[in-house]
Parts: C-alpha cells; structure tokens; sequence
C-alpha cells in the first residue's frame, strides 16, 4: 500500500536551485509499519520531555560497547577481528618502510 503526496515547492525553496518545472509533483511514498505496541514501549522510556529522541543514545552506546567487545574477544577458529586488524596494520608499516628504503636506495645511485 502507498500513500501518494502532491509536493508543491514555495518560490524560496525554487530560488534555492530546484527547476520549476518539479512543481506539482507527485511521489509515492511506503507507509510505515506501525505497531501500537512498540510505540507505547518507546512512549515509555523516561526522558522524553528532557531529551526527546537523544534519550534512546545510551542504549546505542551500550550497543556499540558490545560489539567492539565481541569483536576483540570472539574467535572464529583462530582469527578474530583484533588480530587480522593488528596484521593488516604490520603489513602496512612494512610496505611502508620498504618503499622509503627503496626510495632512499634509488636516491643514493
């Protein structure tokens, strides 16, 4: 199901660079999923009045913290995200280093 809006640009938002001729467009846009229990759920959460939808930051920071731990402490076999990070990063300093010592040897003849 999609809901259609008529979009008609005011002159300021045409002199901001859009053509004239996108007036009277219409596009169709999805509508949501709505679920009125998810919505009472988020209603609920405290600091809606103090910090509207920045109250749910803690949640993603919590979130992230996770991640970055699973990341660092689970291995698949013997690989895991830190360690082929700390190998890319040794080979990158290697290559590097050979290549300003080629540069050097290429300098010096």
């Amino acid at each position: 199901m999609c809901l259609t809006i008529s979009i008609f640009f005011t002159s300021s938002t045409l002199r901001r660079g859009l053509k004239t001729y996108f007036r009277g467009t219409s596009i169709n846009i999805p509508m949501r999923f709505y679920s009125s229990n998810l919505r009472r759920f988020l209603d609920k959460w405290p600091g809606k009045k103090t910090f509207g939808i920045y109250r749910f930051l803690p949640c993603f920071f919590v979130l992230g913290a996770a991640l970055e731990f699973s990341m660092i402490n689970w291995t698949v076999g013997e690989v895991n995200f830190y360690n082929t990070y700390k190998k890319r990063q040794a080979l990158n300093i290697v290559q590097e280093r050979l290549a300003s010592q080629q540069e050097l040897n290429t300098a010096t003849k």
